[in-house]
């Protein structure tokens, strides 16, 4: 499912080119993560014929940086959420992707959760979320 995670590359490449100075872009109040070497995450499960793909993008502020991506994907079973499969990809540069495909069942509900190093400057910047999505 390489489409989306090249969808997510190219939003996310608009995106950084659109960037503005948050201080007048943003109302009063407004919460934004403070990254010192990111410029944007995006991430998303998709299902497409029994498979399912866990992908992401991320963009650094400037280049070169070191940039991990990690993705553990989880399939709920009750409470408990049964470990399935995970990938990790590492380069040197503004942009990293990953993609991380599994096989689906259908009715199941699926958890990728993610977790980017991108190192610059001597700061390595940690982040870490989450995506959802159930395989009708």
């Amino acid at each position: 499912m390489k489409k989306c995670l090249f969808m997510l590359l190219a939003v996310a490449l608009l995106m950084s080119a659109l960037i503005i100075p948050t201080g007048a872009a943003l109302p009063e109040n407004t919460v934004t993560p403070l990254w010192t070497n990111t410029s944007h995450v995006d991430r998303c499960i998709v299902f497409d014929e029994g498979m399912g793909y866990a992908e992401a993008a991320v963009i650094a502020k400037a280049s070169p940086k070191s940039m991990v991506a990690e993705v553990y994907v989880y399939v709920q079973s009750g409470s408990d959420w049964i470990y399935v499969t995970e990938a990790r990809n590492s380069k040197t540069g503004m942009t990293i992707g990953i993609s991380c495909p599994f096989e689906a069942v259908s009715g199941a509900y699926y958890k990728a959760e993610y977790r980017f190093t991108i190192t610059g400057n001597g700061i390595d910047e940690i982040i870490t979320t989450a995506a959802y999505g159930t395989y009708n």
